[in-house]
Protein backbone atom coordinates (compact mmCIF):
# COMPACT_ATOMS: atom_id res chain seq x y z
CA UNK A 1 0.00 0.00 0.00
CA UNK A 2 0.97 3.50 -1.03
CA UNK A 3 -0.09 6.90 -0.38
CA UNK A 4 -0.60 9.23 -3.64
CA UNK A 5 -0.18 12.99 -4.00
CA UNK A 6 -3.59 13.45 -2.56
CA UNK A 7 -3.30 11.27 0.88
CA UNK A 8 -5.44 8.68 -1.13
CA UNK A 9 -4.19 5.17 -0.27
CA UNK A 10 -3.14 3.30 -3.07
CA UNK A 11 -2.87 -0.81 -3.10
CA UNK A 12 0.41 -2.26 -4.52
CA UNK A 13 -0.53 -6.36 -4.41
CA UNK A 14 -1.09 -9.39 -6.69
CA UNK A 15 -4.74 -9.56 -5.52
CA UNK A 16 -6.93 -7.00 -6.72
CA UNK A 17 -8.93 -7.39 -3.34
CA UNK A 18 -6.34 -6.59 -1.05
CA UNK A 19 -7.96 -3.13 -0.61
CA UNK A 20 -10.61 -4.88 1.65
CA UNK A 21 -8.01 -6.09 4.10
CA UNK A 22 -8.72 -3.12 6.28
CA UNK A 23 -12.10 -2.80 5.91
CA UNK A 24 -13.96 -6.62 5.28
CA UNK A 25 -10.73 -9.31 6.26
CA UNK A 26 -13.89 -11.59 4.93
CA UNK A 27 -14.67 -10.40 1.91
CA UNK A 28 -11.14 -9.85 1.01
CA UNK A 29 -10.44 -13.21 1.55
CA UNK A 30 -13.17 -14.43 -0.83
CA UNK A 31 -12.37 -12.13 -3.06
CA UNK A 32 -8.62 -13.89 -3.48
CA UNK A 33 -10.02 -17.31 -3.72
CA UNK A 34 -12.24 -16.05 -6.81
CA UNK A 35 -9.41 -14.88 -8.35
CA UNK A 36 -7.46 -17.54 -7.87
CA UNK A 37 -9.74 -19.68 -9.70
CA UNK A 38 -11.39 -17.58 -12.48
CA UNK A 39 -9.12 -19.32 -15.42
CA UNK A 40 -8.68 -22.90 -13.99
CA UNK A 41 -11.90 -23.52 -12.40
CA UNK A 42 -15.19 -21.31 -13.65
CA UNK A 43 -17.47 -22.76 -12.26
CA UNK A 44 -16.09 -22.17 -8.45
CA UNK A 45 -15.19 -18.90 -9.46
CA UNK A 46 -19.20 -18.09 -9.94
CA UNK A 47 -19.99 -20.09 -6.90
CA UNK A 48 -17.54 -18.46 -4.76
CA UNK A 49 -18.93 -15.04 -6.21
CA UNK A 50 -22.24 -16.17 -4.69
CA UNK A 51 -20.95 -16.71 -1.49
CA UNK A 52 -19.19 -13.43 -1.98
CA UNK A 53 -22.53 -11.45 -2.34
CA UNK A 54 -24.05 -12.95 0.62
CA UNK A 55 -21.26 -12.19 2.51
CA UNK A 56 -21.39 -8.77 0.89
CA UNK A 57 -24.96 -8.30 1.95
CA UNK A 58 -24.40 -9.53 5.55
CA UNK A 59 -22.08 -6.98 6.05
CA UNK A 60 -23.59 -4.25 4.77
CA UNK A 61 -26.55 -5.12 6.92
CA UNK A 62 -24.35 -4.93 9.87
CA UNK A 63 -23.06 -1.46 8.56
CA UNK A 64 -26.99 -0.27 8.18
CA UNK A 65 -28.57 -1.79 11.31
CA UNK A 66 -29.11 1.49 13.43
CA UNK A 67 -29.71 3.31 9.95
CA UNK A 68 -32.68 0.23 9.22
CA UNK A 69 -33.55 0.23 13.14
CA UNK A 70 -35.42 -3.15 12.70
CA UNK A 71 -34.69 -6.33 14.37
CA UNK A 72 -31.82 -8.07 12.23
CA UNK A 73 -32.38 -11.39 13.78
CA UNK A 74 -35.58 -11.94 12.08
CA UNK A 75 -33.75 -11.69 8.80
CA UNK A 76 -33.37 -15.43 8.15
CA UNK A 77 -32.64 -16.02 4.88
CA UNK A 78 -30.74 -13.77 2.06
CA UNK A 79 -33.69 -12.90 0.34
CA UNK A 80 -35.00 -11.43 3.23
CA UNK A 81 -31.29 -9.78 4.10
CA UNK A 82 -31.67 -8.32 0.35
CA UNK A 83 -35.73 -7.29 0.39
CA UNK A 84 -34.79 -5.46 3.79
CA UNK A 85 -31.58 -3.77 1.98
CA UNK A 86 -33.65 -2.74 -1.28
CA UNK A 87 -36.72 -1.65 0.32
CA UNK A 88 -34.35 0.57 2.43
CA UNK A 89 -32.73 1.92 -0.39
CA UNK A 90 -29.16 1.55 1.07
CA UNK A 91 -28.03 1.02 -2.60
CA UNK A 92 -28.61 2.32 -6.11
CA UNK A 93 -30.46 0.18 -8.87
CA UNK A 94 -27.23 -0.59 -10.72
CA UNK A 95 -25.64 -2.02 -7.87
CA UNK A 96 -28.76 -4.12 -6.92
CA UNK A 97 -28.53 -5.33 -10.57
CA UNK A 98 -25.18 -6.18 -10.64
CA UNK A 99 -25.75 -8.42 -7.18
CA UNK A 100 -28.85 -10.08 -8.72
CA UNK A 101 -26.60 -10.98 -11.88
CA UNK A 102 -23.89 -12.43 -9.39
CA UNK A 103 -26.58 -13.98 -7.57
CA UNK A 104 -28.22 -15.97 -10.33
CA UNK A 105 -25.08 -16.86 -11.99
CA UNK A 106 -23.63 -18.39 -9.15
CA UNK A 107 -27.03 -20.04 -8.67
CA UNK A 108 -27.33 -21.40 -11.58
CA UNK A 109 -23.23 -22.96 -11.08
CA UNK A 110 -24.62 -24.40 -8.01
CA UNK A 111 -27.46 -25.88 -9.77
CA UNK A 112 -26.20 -27.56 -13.29
CA UNK A 113 -22.58 -28.61 -13.33
CA UNK A 114 -22.20 -28.11 -17.26
CA UNK A 115 -22.52 -24.12 -16.60
CA UNK A 116 -19.76 -21.66 -15.95
CA UNK A 117 -17.36 -21.14 -18.59
CA UNK A 118 -14.27 -18.29 -18.31
CA UNK A 119 -16.46 -15.96 -19.96
CA UNK A 120 -19.05 -15.55 -17.24
CA UNK A 121 -16.33 -16.32 -14.64
CA UNK A 122 -14.65 -13.02 -15.96
CA UNK A 123 -17.86 -11.25 -16.34
CA UNK A 124 -18.92 -11.95 -12.46
CA UNK A 125 -15.10 -11.11 -10.98
CA UNK A 126 -15.55 -7.44 -12.69
CA UNK A 127 -19.24 -7.21 -10.88
CA UNK A 128 -17.59 -8.50 -7.19
CA UNK A 129 -15.03 -6.02 -8.14
CA UNK A 130 -17.55 -3.22 -8.59
CA UNK A 131 -19.11 -4.29 -4.96
CA UNK A 132 -16.14 -4.34 -3.47
CA UNK A 133 -15.54 -0.95 -4.23
CA UNK A 134 -19.05 0.63 -3.92
CA UNK A 135 -18.64 -1.18 -0.06
CA UNK A 136 -15.23 0.48 -0.07
CA UNK A 137 -16.33 3.75 -0.97
CA UNK A 138 -19.04 3.71 1.24
CA UNK A 139 -18.10 2.06 4.70
CA UNK A 140 -14.00 2.81 4.43
CA UNK A 141 -11.79 5.31 5.07
CA UNK A 142 -12.17 8.51 2.87
CA UNK A 143 -8.62 8.46 2.66
CA UNK A 144 -8.71 4.86 0.70
CA UNK A 145 -8.99 4.22 -2.79
CA UNK A 146 -10.15 1.31 -4.58
CA UNK A 147 -7.45 0.54 -7.20
CA UNK A 148 -8.56 0.19 -10.92
CA UNK A 149 -9.92 -2.76 -12.01
CA UNK A 150 -7.76 -5.52 -13.82
CA UNK A 151 -8.25 -9.49 -14.62
CA UNK A 152 -6.55 -11.47 -12.99
CA UNK A 153 -3.64 -12.87 -14.30
CA UNK A 154 -3.47 -16.30 -15.64
CA UNK A 155 -1.93 -18.83 -12.91
CA UNK A 156 -0.71 -21.96 -12.01
CA UNK A 157 -1.56 -21.16 -8.67
CA UNK A 158 -3.70 -23.63 -6.57
CA UNK A 159 -4.51 -21.51 -3.19
CA UNK A 160 -5.02 -17.83 -2.98
CA UNK A 161 -2.08 -15.73 -1.52
CA UNK A 162 -2.45 -12.93 0.63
Amino acid sequence: MKSNLDGETQWMSDSLFSFLDEVSPNLAQLGREIEACVWTDPRTALIRSRIFANEWVKSVLEKEKEYIGADLSVLRSHYERFHCLSQQGIWTDEIERKLDVVLTMGNRAVQDASLGDVNDALRVYKLIFDLAAWYLEVYGPANVAAPDFRYPKRSCRTSPRK
